[in-house]
Formats: structure tokens, sequence, C-alpha cells
């Protein structure tokens, strides 16, 4: 089974209101429900300006590096960053080896806009 690893906007039902551009048409019924408890909660948004800060204080961290720096684990912090992306935040940066997160060889950076 094959998974989409980015946000796809054509993997996403916009006719549908139960489905949150944080779960993918495919997923099941629990991650919309749980895609719409952190959107209407404002944990999403409180995330995105947690992260965005962290960027901005720490420019050039990875996805693995950043939760040292935002005090949010790295499964949510990897989730809000091309989120931020989009929203014109961040960019981002070279790749590189993450100091945290060995398993990847080189990996994304990202840099305040």
């Amino acid at each position: 089974m094959t998974q989409t690893l980015f946000f796809d906007d054509a993997n996403f039902d916009h006719t549908n209101p139960r489905m949150s551009a944080r779960a993918r048409r495919t997923d099941p019924a629990t991650s919309h429900e749980a895609a719409e408890r952190v959107e209407s909660s404002g944990t999403a948004k409180a995330h995105q300006a947690i992260i965005a800060a962290a960027v901005k204080a720490h420019p050039g961290l990875t996805a693995g590096e950043l939760p040292e720096h935002c005090g949010l684990l790295y499964e949510h912090v990897h989730k809000r960053l091309s989120e931020i992306e989009r929203l014109g935040h961040i960019k981002r940066g070279p790749t590189r080896a993450c100091t945290v997160r060995r398993g990847n060889p080189v990996v994304l950076t990202w840099w305040p806009v």
C-alpha cells in the first residue's frame, strides 16, 4: 500500500465538510475526527505559532532538531512544518544531516521568511 507523504490537494475532498486538510481522503474516519479536534480546539494554530517562532529564533534546524527548541513532540512539529510553509511564514532550506534523528542521511532545514 502506498501512502501520500506530503499534502496533496488532489487527494483532498473539498466537498466533504468533515474532511480536513490535515487528513487525506483515504484516511480512516478516526483520522478525520482527530483532524477536526485539532482544528476546532485551536491546537493546530497554537502549534503553528510555537513552531514558527522556534524557526525564527533558531533558523536552519531540521524537523528532528526543532522539538528541543519548542517543547513539542517531533510528530507534531513534522506535521505542522509544511502547513506553516504554505502560510508563508517559513521556507525550506538546504538539506543536511540531522543531529537528532539519524535514520535519514539528509533532511530539509527550515528558515524564516
